[in-house]
């Protein structure tokens, strides 16, 4: 594949390779938050009655059986519990631990301002922590993805040295600190992936059946079987998930300027301007499927730890389309394919880059239904059971426990905005048409409210922005239609939540608008006869980055959400749509016509 901008990596080997992870753990006690008597947590507890109790549970722990043995969980640690259809229990943790299990309480001893009871725990539908005791520092740590949903972080002692013990069929067994692994995937049936600091990505197979290791509350033995992957936190990325605080970065000394021939910095290395960015290299995708009709402008997106899933139409032998397919390219430029053969389209990454929805149509069918799969493609399952003739606009609710879509049925012709729990249970509808169209739909920052562009198509195009309350599902006009403009469209929120960004011809050319999130300080930021389209925001929320052109081809530009001068960002006028920014700052992906029309990815620079 020719130079992408996402990155290069060397093979050390794959196919036959053997591979055993022996993770060598040698810890310490319990943290002392762990092992010392807990005070009583204040909580709100709900019964299977709908009874609701303010007041203080007297139990010191939480008693969970699962993965084959049985946690002990200091309740000062435990956020929530809410009761499943089948019985269970799913518990969540100071840190964001997801743990599913049997829980072996019996009864609660509750006491309330008024009254002291005892609850039988199959009458507690869900407990809500109000008090919390502070989660001990992490310093490493292992976050590790399971292939029923749940997710659970390991911490490490970093004074002991940690080995990943490789066996091969070319050399002696090789011995890898676990620092330098980026990530391990587990695969049914297929080698496991072991994906290294360096881009080194090694195929084989983890030999260890049961994964020994200590999280903050106690030693547990995890079944491999029970495990989907496994990505090494750093020091910084382990203590803000625990504590909820990001390490400050060490200021830097006062340097003299650079002189002209020294490398420019990343563009994610400070705050970013419209005017201190270009494009340092600019190549297509090589693979020839990425290419032409088969390649949609919708269909492709960056996950939050910056892998790119591309929705890719198979041609057949004569050139005909046969299927569609959604690769994800990864940081080290691996390609995976996660459906095929049939029609996958509209790739949605959960919050944290772990997870895949996407729409999927068996071939020969004339329906399709949502499903969600690991990040390489693993884990699959089906989400919706609707039998609706596609899915579009996939949405995940910030906090990723549900799922906002778009489902179009081809027999009644209706058009709905539907939204799911990822933990089961029935689709809601919030908002159906047979006339308008619904897409763009994107969820605000708390999660309780979805923004959606309701529109009509034809040779006189209108839509609007709607708000919808998602638990109340009350529907209002955020951005009706004016008179001199009927179109509002491409809405994005900012990545810090403050406002948002669309295109409108409310001015009588289409272009780029802001708007804050409680629908004040409407204003224009671009100007001119040329239209403007598809704004999307740096992820500091400092700069919009849009398309202007005419008849489907243009250019992308850059301007500052503060207003200014826009500064072109490419010059070929080939461009024929939306552009999607790394989180990071320093890579983007594109289309362009040339002879074809082919998936482009470009590296960021500070000038």
């Amino acid at each position: 594949m020719a130079d992408s901008g996402l990155g290069s990596r060397s093979r050390l080997g794959r196919g036959s390779l053997l591979l055993t992870l022996a993770v060598v753990l040698v810890l310490g006690g319990l943290p002392a938050a762990a092992s010392a008597s807990l005070p009583a947590a204040d909580l709100l507890v709900t019964t299977t009655g709908e009874t609701k109790l303010v007041g203080t549970l007297e139990e010191a722990y939480l008693s969970l059986e699962a993965f084959g043995t049985v946690l002990q969980l200091p309740l000062g640690f435990v956020t929530s519990l809410q009761r499943l259809e089948n019985g269970q229990v799913r518990l969540e943790l100071i840190n964001h631990d997801v743990l599913t299990g049997t829980l072996r309480n019996r009864v609660f001893s509750f006491s309330t301002p008024s009254a002291k009871m005892t609850i039988p725990v199959e009458k507690v539908k869900a407990l809500s922590l109000k008090t919390r005791q502070a989660p001990p520092e992490a310093v490493e740590s292992l976050l590790v993805s399971l292939k029923n949903g749940d997710a659970l972080a390991w911490m490490l002692v970093p004074t002991e040295p940690v080995i990943l013990s490789f066996e091969t069929s070319f050399s002696d067994p090789i011995r890898i600190q676990l620092d330098k692994v980026r990530e391990i995937r587990l695969k049914d049936g297929a080698p496991d992936i072991a994906e290294l600091g360096n881009g080194d990505v090694i195929f084989g197979r983890l030999q260890d059946s049961l994964l020994r290791v200590r999280t903050y509350y106690q030693p547990v033995e995890l079944p491999r079987a029970e495990v989907a992957s496994i990505v090494f936190l750093s020091k910084q990325e382990a203590k803000a998930r625990f504590t909820g605080v990001e390490e400050a970065e060490p200021a830097a000394p006062a340097q003299p300027p650079a002189p002209p021939a020294q490398a420019a910095a990343p563009a994610g290395a400070r705050p970013l301007t419209a005017t201190s960015l270009t494009i340092s290299t600019a190549n297509p995708l090589a693979d020839p499927r990425v290419a032409d009709a088969y390649q949609p402008f919708s269909d492709y997106t960056y996950s939050s730890i910056g892998a790119l899933a591309v929705a890719v139409g198979v041609p057949g032998v004569s050139g005909e389309k046969t299927g569609r397919e959604i690769w994800v390219y990864h940081r080290t430029g691996k390609r995976v394919v996660i459906e095929a053969p049939g029609e996958a389209s509209s790739p949605a990454w959960s919050p944290d880059g772990q997870r895949l929805a996407y729409d999927f149509r068996p071939a020969g069918s004339p329906t399709s239904e949502i499903w969600i799969s690991a990040a390489d493609g693993s884990s699959r399952r089906q989400l919706s059971r609707d039998g609706a003739g596609s899915h579009s606009s996939l949405a995940w609710s910030p906090e990723g426990k549900r799922l906002a879509y778009v489902a179009r049925d081809y027999q009644t012709g209706t058009n709905g905005v539907w939204v799911m729990s990822l933990d089961g249970g029935a689709a809601v509808r919030l908002l159906s048409s047979n006339f308008d169209y619904f897409s763009s739909l994107q969820w605000s920052p708390d999660g309780r409210k979805l923004l959606v562009v309701s529109g009509v198509p034809g040779a006189n195009p209108r839509s609007t922005l709607k708000l919808i309350d998602v638990e109340s599902k009350a529907v209002m006009d955020f951005l009706p239609r004016t008179d001199k403009g009927g179109v509002n469209d491409h809405p994005r929120w900012s990545p810090d939540g403050r406002e948002i960004a669309f295109s409108s011809d409310r001015s009588g050319t289409r272009q780029i608008w802001l708007v804050r999130a409680d629908g004040t300080n409407l204003r224009r930021l671009t100007s001119g006869d040329e239209p403007k389209d598809f704004p999307v925001w740096s992820p500091d929320s400092r700069v919009v980055m849009y398309w202007a052109g005419r008849n489907g081809l243009g250019n992308l530009w850059l301007v500052n959400a503060s207003g200014g001068e826009s500064v072109q960002l490419t010059s070929s006028g080939r461009i024929t749509g939306r552009a999607e920014w790394s989180p990071d700052g320093q890579q983007m992906v594109f289309t362009k016509r040339e002879q074809s029309l082919q998936l482009w990815t470009a590296v960021l620079v500070a000038k």
